[in-house]
């Protein structure tokens, strides 16, 4: 429309909604759990993760991967190895109205957002950053925009790279409880 001004209003949140303590985030049993959410316009984003995270389901019998929204094919294809079999928490989409009372309850200990380097990438939104640390748990995220706009490395989150990155930083948070806390007061 002629003369009328568009404004583009970014992904929010309300950061007063009720929110766990901090202090009661992370799993609630003995599981040890990395969460992700989206849709299928990720598929492709995982390539940047997937041998990280099969490698540390491998490595360690007490993780779960959660997931809710979208499978990503390279987890719906290899659900039956090993490392994954009867270990993948898995939520379809819920209904806008549900969304939010439905991540009220995730319980996991850290949070992880791929994202591919390409220009489509780049004009997205880090709304899993944000969701993550309303949710309480730390964020390992690609060191590529949007997230290495938001996160300040090993202040408020993690970027990362390699492989080997992706593996470090998740087993970090998997196991370092108390500094996860840390990053997600400074990440609110």
């Amino acid at each position: 429309i002629v003369g009328v001004k568009s404004v583009v209003i970014p992904n929010a949140w309300d950061c007063d909604d009720g929110w766990n303590e901090i202090k009661n985030c992370g799993s609630p049993d003995k599981w040890k759990r990395i969460f992700w959410s989206g849709g299928a316009s990720h598929a492709a984003d995982w390539e940047v993760c997937f041998d990280a995270i099969s490698e540390i389901m491998t490595e360690r019998d007490n993780v779960r991967l959660t997931i809710m929204g979208f499978l990503p094919p390279c987890i719906d294809t290899n659900r039956n190895l090993p490392q994954f079999k009867g270990r993948i928490e898995f939520q379809g989409f819920s209904e806008p109205e549900t969304y939010y009372e439905t991540i009220h309850g995730i319980r996991a200990d850290v949070g992880i957002a791929p994202i591919r380097e390409t220009t489509f990438n780049t004009s997205k939104s880090a709304i899993k950053f944000l969701e993550y640390s309303l949710i309480g748990m730390p964020t390992v995220a690609s060191d590529w925009a949007p997230y290495n706009q938001v996160i300040v490395d090993k202040k408020n989150g993690r970027l990362v790279k390699t492989k080997e990155e992706w593996k470090k930083a998740i087993c970090f948070y998997l196991d370092k409880g108390d500094k996860s806390k840390e990053m997600i007061e400074q990440a609110r």
